[in-house]
């Protein structure tokens, strides 16, 4: 199901180009599809690879954000690829936080949707929402960027160590205190 949904993805919906890299995964794979040998062919990072860097964008941990997009790098990824699907993936979670974690808004498989909505129980739908309007923003500033890799880093480090919105608020009502 993983490597269905990875083709899918890598045709980015098209009829037309989804048989000719479903072919290209067979060959590469010797006629057995495996999600990550789906992943590699199409240049895209698997998905456990997405759940775990948004989980740490998400958590607020910079360190290991940097580490994913560095393994990424590594392994010749597409990153604004990587980029698209981190903001696909913060969009389910505020849907699953919205509509519920059944809703049919949301196409993942059992064990992705279960990680995902645990996750978006645990995160603030306000603090998700900032970092879907954040990535959204960092997506577009790497389609125009030199340096793609850079400007994927700062952002997803600035998206993962700004202060919380709670903290904001926290401030702004001491200050109105005074």
């Amino acid at each position: 199901a993983h490597a269905v949904q990875s083709g899918a993805r890598g045709a980015a919906g098209s009829m037309r180009d989804a048989p000719t890299l479903l072919d290209q995964i067979v060959a590469f794979s010797g006629g057995k599809l495996v999600g990550s040998e789906v992943a590699t062919v199409l240049g895209i990072a698997d998905r456990a690879a997405l759940h775990d860097a948004t989980e740490a964008l998400l958590r607020g941990d910079g360190a290991a954000v940097l580490a994913a997009v560095d393994l990424l790098a590594t392994r010749g990824l597409d990153l604004l690829h990587f980029a698209r699907s981190v903001v696909e993936l913060l969009r389910d979670l505020v849907v699953l936080r919205t509509s519920g974690e059944h809703t049919e808004l949301v196409s993942l498989v059992d064990e992705e949707r279960a990680r995902a909505v645990a996750l978006a129980k645990e995160v603030e739908p306000l603090e998700v929402q900032r970092a879907f309007h954040a990535a959204s923003q960092l997506v577009d500033d790497m389609a125009k960027a030199t340096l793609p890799r850079t400007v994927l880093e700062m952002g997803l480090v600035r998206i993962a160590t700004r202060p919380p919105l709670r903290a904001l608020a926290d401030i702004v009502a001491r200050l109105d205190a005074l």
